[in-house]
């Protein structure tokens, strides 16, 4: 993936916004941090750490996307380096329908996460809010769904999500979509 391609992209869309809600929330895309930042999160996190997140934190710092649908956020590397170290509530690991370990990466509006799973599969998840007990994320009534085969993939799914957003159309399912 050429992920200048895909940040020009989403901030011509931010722009397009924008255009359309001078009052916009105060949506960005953050640069980079240093390599010492991403470096201590990914030693945190082991050799599972995904390589395609890693490579997306070395050009962008995360998203702040309010001003979209439920809005979306993906997190700062230090950001997420505190929720993985010091959160009892931060899940490194599913149970349900799909088990196993997990590094979650963004969020919406709801607090309902966006997960990677870590090792044979880099599978991008959406985890509504369910419990979560000893890092544990525990599926329930709401059902964990699968939004891409990896990061890449949910960065294209995001990006087809902004697209929608800002043309108005009531017909596409937005992957924070519970039902």
């Amino acid at each position: 993936m050429d992920l200048q391609a895909w940040l020009d992209e989403i901030a011509q869309q931010i722009e397009i916004r924008k255009r359309s809600e001078p009052d916009l929330y105060q949506t960005q895309v953050f640069p980079p941090v240093p390599s010492e930042t991403l470096d201590t999160l990914i030693e945190l996190v082991g050799p599972a750490f995904p390589k395609q997140l890693e490579a997306f934190y070395r050009v962008c710092g995360g998203l702040d996307l309010g001003s979209f649908y439920n809005c979306y956020f993906i997190l700062r590397p230090r950001k997420l380096a505190e929720l993985q170290k010091e959160s009892e509530y931060w899940p490194r690991a599913i149970e349900g329908s799909i088990a196993g370990p997990i590094l979650p990466f963004g969020f919406d509006i709801a607090g309902q996460l966006f997960a990677l799973r870590l090792g044979a599969s880099e599978q991008a998840l959406f985890l509504p809010t369910n419990l979560i007990e000893d890092h544990v994320y525990y599926e329930d009534v709401l059902k964990i769904k699968a939004v891409a085969d990896d990061f890449f993939g949910f960065l294209d799914r995001l990006l087809e999500d902004v697209k929608a957003y800002n043309r108005n159309d009531e017909d596409w399912v937005y992957m924070n979509d519970i039902f």
